[in-house]
Order: structure tokens, then C-alpha cells, then sequence
């Protein structure tokens, strides 16, 4: 099926990203093993600045509530102490790339945390998300609209994750096909999707200059 790939070419496509991410420190991992089918997925972590969000943590996801939250903090607050706080302060993102076996295609993983262990509501993925969806002709980008929260299917706990059922579409879509190797197509699917949570892709992951990603 167009826009698909199999576990042998996920696996080879893989394998290419960790090797540039090797080259050029971008901290993407493997875990897991290839000797088992389907047996590991790839892994980044990133440090993110609150300053990068304005949501608040405690937040519920209503925006009106956000702005009455904000409208009752003490006068005799020290304002000047919260905002040096927030722009010091990081929280974690990790990101898994999983490969479904049901879609032939790789899966999103994300989940976000503070450096205590507390984990950040779906507010904070949901900002980058949607501002990224935002900016200039998205076209069939608008179909990934649908982050829902599943079981790991390594780690057994909740995270949130991009449905895949549209990414095959999405991957031909852009051009790809059968017969596109899987370095180009593991480069490509990661330039569309990452940036949707402010994860850029470096130009170097690319194998024949089909997008110009961020360094």
C-alpha cells in the first residue's frame, strides 16, 4: 500500500537516523532490540523551557479559566520573581517513534514533565501542536488532528500519541511510494511530524534534499 513500509524498512530507516544522529549529537536512541520483530523504537528526550508555553501546569485546557486564573493572582505577588522562575525553569519532553504493526507505518509517542516527576497536562502539547498546524498551508495535516492518550506499548503507561490511520495518506501524499527507500521516508515522515511539537529535524537526516529541515 502506498505511504506504508514494513518493519524490515522501519527498522533500516531507523538505523539510518541513528547513525546521523550520532554524527551530529541530536541524542535520538534506540530501545529495545532488532533481533526480535518489532521488538524497539526510537527515543528522544529533550529540556524545554516553560518560557515556551504560556499554559499554566494546573490548567484544565479552558482558556477562559486560564485567563480568570490569571486575573486573580495576589496584587502583592511577586510578579517580577514568578516570571524569572518561568523563564529558568525546564520541563521534559520525551518522544517515541513506534512502528505500528496494524498501519504499516511508524507512531508518535510524546509525553511532557517536570523535573520534579509530575507529569504536564495535554495543554502544553496540544500549544506547539495546534501553532504548528497554524502556520501557512498545512493541507493534510489538518487529518492528524487527533491526539489521544494510550497504553505504551513498550512501558505500560499512558502517553499521548498521534493516530496513525491518516499517515499513510499523509506519506504519499508528499510523494512517497513503494519503491522510496526507507532512510528517504524515515527522514521525511520525521520532518512532517515532528516540528507539530517543536522537535526540528536537521538537514542531515535527508538523503536526496527532499525537504530542507531545521539544524
Amino acid at each position: 500500500m502506498a505511504g506504508t513500509l514494513s518493519w524490515q524498512n522501519f527498522a533500516r530507516g531507523a538505523q539510518h537516523i541513528l547513525r546521523i544522529s550520532d554524527d551530529i549529537g541530536d541524542n535520538w536512541q534506540f530501545r529495545g532490540t532488532w533481533a526480535e520483530y518489532c521488538g524497539g523504537y526510537l527515543a528522544k528526550r529533550m529540556d524545554v523551557p516553560v518560557a515556551a508555553s504560556s499554559i499554566n501546569p494546573n490548567a484544565d485546557g479552558n482558556d477562559a479559566d486560564d485567563a480568570d486564573d490569571a486575573d486573580d493572582v495576589d496584587d502583592d505577588q511577586d510578579c517580577s520573581c514568578v516570571c524569572s522562575n518561568q523563564v529558568n525553569d525546564l520541563y521534559i519532553k520525551e518522544l517515541h517513534i513506534i512502528y505500528s504493526m496494524a498501519h504499516g507505518v511508524p507512531m508518535l509517542f510524546v509525553k511532557a514533565w517536570q523535573r520534579d516527576g509530575s507529569f504536564l497536562p495535554v495543554d502544553y502539547l496540544w500549544k506547539d501542536f495546534t501553532s504548528q498546524l497554524l502556520r501557512g498551508d498545512v493541507g493534510t495535516l489538518n487529518q492528524l488532528r487527533t491526539l489521544t492518550q494510550q497504553e505504551h506499548p513498550f512501558l505500560g503507561e499512558p502517553w499521548y500519541f498521534l493516530h496513525p490511520c491518516q499517515t499513510a495518506h499523509l506519506m504519499s501524499h508528499i510523494g512517497l511510494c513503494d519503491t522510496t527507500p526507507p532512510e528517504e521516508y524515515m527522514a521525511s515522515w520525521m520532518s512532517t511530524l515532528l516540528p507539530l511539537f517543536s522537535c526540528d529535524v536537521a538537514n542531515e537526516y535527508a538523503v536526496s534534499g527532499r525537504f530542507n529541515g531545521s539544524s
